[in-house]
């Protein structure tokens, strides 16, 4: 009973804090596109809602593919991300969701 419920009360906070981790790597990247006039925070965004798929997003974008990895790469070294981990980028996705509805 109570230690079920225990349980589930520290898993879902470990999650929200995870959620948290997420909308800081937002803010890091709106900050970086505000400082370089750059594209990142709607790069990452494209490329999560394309399920990480590299010639989608570039299509999408209208980039070359190279720019888009160089994009990506430039996200990767702002904020540690794996793109290959599906739960790393469902909570960035989920996030970005919450960030756009929250109108932050």
């Amino acid at each position: 009973g109570d230690s079920i419920l225990q349980g589930l009360r520290l898993r879902v906070f470990f999650y929200f804090l995870k959620l948290l981790l997420h909308f800081n790597c937002k803010f890091v990247l709106k900050k970086y596109d505000r400082q370089h006039h750059g594209e990142l925070f709607e790069t990452l965004f494209e490329f999560l809602e394309n399920d990480c798929k590299i010639s989608v997003t570039a299509d999408q974008l209208h980039l070359h593919r190279n720019s888009l990895t160089k994009r990506l790469q430039k996200i990767q070294d702002l904020i540690e991300i794996n793109f290959d981990d599906p739960d790393k980028t469902f909570g960035l996705r989920l996030s970005y969701r919450l960030f756009n509805f929250l109108q932050l």
